[in-house]
């Protein structure tokens, strides 16, 4: 059974969705740029592409654009076996690690403000995740951690326990079972 995107359609566990784009490469179609990525998602492993939609430069903000759905192009599992297409359901991805995104480099993207190092304990994980959570000045973690955004940014991260580690993290809120400040303020940030 097909979609009306073009894709065909075969169920998965936890809310994934395999498919193919009929063989188009869809960001040809639109001039989108495409950003390869890592995904943890209900203790499996995937590597895929994301296709960035135009006008936007961070995945963090297509995880938190209010989809529910995160498709990957060409996904791959841990041992290098092909998925071909498959939508993920975002509820349900522990964490995310663009591979390949470079940073815009905007400074009217910058916010002011300060690093709170982290510990945060996850439902799929038996070890918690530390890194460095931005709060911006004139909010509180708590607040950060409260706001519309579906996934937390962290930088610096490390799957405490294992030799894991990550540049830059996206990890869902609704994989959060908690979340400890064990620095309150690294070094500031200006804009």
């Amino acid at each position: 059974m097909g979609t009306c995107d073009g894709r065909s359609r075969h169920g998965g566990p936890d809310g994934a969705v395999a498919g193919e784009w009929n063989g188009m490469d869809r960001s040809s179609m639109t001039g989108d740029r495409r950003v390869r990525v890592r995904v943890n998602f209900s203790g499996r492993r995937y590597v895929g592409i994301v296709t960035m939609p135009e006008g936007v430069t961070r995945v963090s903000d297509v995880l938190n654009d209010g989809s529910h759905f995160l498709h990957l192009e060409d996904a791959q599992t841990r041992d290098g076996g092909p998925t071909g297409g498959l939508s993920l359901n975002k509820g349900s991805i522990s964490y995310i690690q663009a591979l390949e995104e470079t940073s815009t480099g905007s400074s009217a993207l910058r916010r002011e403000g300060g690093f709170h190092t982290v510990d945060v304990a996850m439902t799929m994980l038996d070890h918690a995740i530390r890194g460095r959570l931005f709060v911006p000045d004139g909010m509180t973690a708590t607040e950060v951690l409260n706001d519309e955004r579906n996934f937390l940014s962290l930088r610096d991260a490390e799957v405490v326990g294992t030799p894991e580690k990550y540049p830059f993290l996206a990890i869902c809120k609704a994989q959060v079972i908690s979340v400890a400040v064990t620095e309150p303020v690294g070094e500031p940030v200006g804009g």
